[in-house]
């Protein structure tokens, strides 16, 4: 559809955008990795999940038709609930549960919602993004490439 986007250049942007302090984007996880740029890959798969941005290469993506048709409606927030909509990602969250061992379908239960994740101690520093916000920053800032504004 349109111009490849890189994590890293979509990283930067939304960071930009977010007005996040040098401290916020040096946050990093237990594992190492960068707090707001894992925030940002699970905001793409969850947006790739409902076919809303496509995967064109490692690190690399595009939004959709679908995406940009989205965009077009000017939802208030692009939630879970608005993902759900999609038959895809109703069908791709659905596929995880059911591969899911017993135990693990067991600890899903307690596992918390991406929005609560990205808004408690685990995720970006409180007050930082919201996930409504994250998902629907990754999408403009592609439509927002993709026009040339």
């Amino acid at each position: 559809m349109g111009k490849n986007y890189t994590n890293a250049e979509t990283v930067e942007k939304l960071a930009s955008q977010f007005n996040l302090t040098d401290a916020e984007r040096s946050e990093t996880l237990s594992s190492g990795q960068a707090k707001f740029s894992k925030h940002i890959g699970w905001a793409r798969t969850y947006l790739g999940k409902a076919r809303l941005l496509e995967s064109t290469g490692r690190g690399r993506f595009r939004i959709t038709k679908r995406g940009l048709a989205l965009l077009r409606t000017n939802p208030p927030a692009i939630t879970n609930q608005v993902l759900e909509q999609y038959a895809e990602f109703r069908e791709r969250n659905q596929q995880a549960t059911s591969r899911a061992t017993p135990v693990n379908r067991k600890n899903r239960k307690k596992r918390k919602t991406p929005e609560a994740l990205l808004n408690s101690k685990s995720g970006v520093s409180p007050g930082a993004v919201a996930t409504s916000h994250l998902l629907e920053g990754v999408l403009e800032f592609v439509a927002k490439l993709v026009s040339g504004h």
